[in-house]
């Protein structure tokens, strides 16, 4: 039988990589660079640029883990990781009311424009 910080570490990589490269970041990815698309010449570069600069911070972020382990502690790591899960779930209902939001202005309201 493995020891729990065994088992712990074997989890940590698959629960840690969805948020990383996961279908939130692909979408992200891909929202942003519509955009891009609409507003004119030179964003294509800035999305390139802010995203190797996003991708840069996280390599180093993950490079000083062992440092800020010892920075923060248990205590501390429990604490950012449950402020971390808030910003991820402010993400999902703002994709959330974002989609709502353009399917009434696109699609439901000019229906009922029609209507009348």
């Amino acid at each position: 039988m493995l020891p729990a910080k065994s088992v712990y570490r074997q989890i940590v990589i698959p629960m840690a990589m969805p948020l990383l490269v996961g279908p939130g970041v692909i979408a992200n990815v891909i929202l942003y660079a519509s955009e891009a698309e609409k507003i004119g010449k030179g964003t294509g570069l800035e999305l390139i640029s802010v995203t190797a600069f996003v991708s840069f911070f996280v390599f180093i972020v993950l490079a000083s883990g062992k440092f800020l382990q010892r920075l923060l502690g248990d205590i501390g790591l429990s604490i950012t990781q449950r402020v971390m899960g808030l910003f991820v779930a402010a993400i999902g209902v703002q994709f959330m009311v974002t989609g709502l939001i353009d399917i009434f202005i696109n699609q439901i309201i000019p229906e009922l424009a029609k209507i009348k």
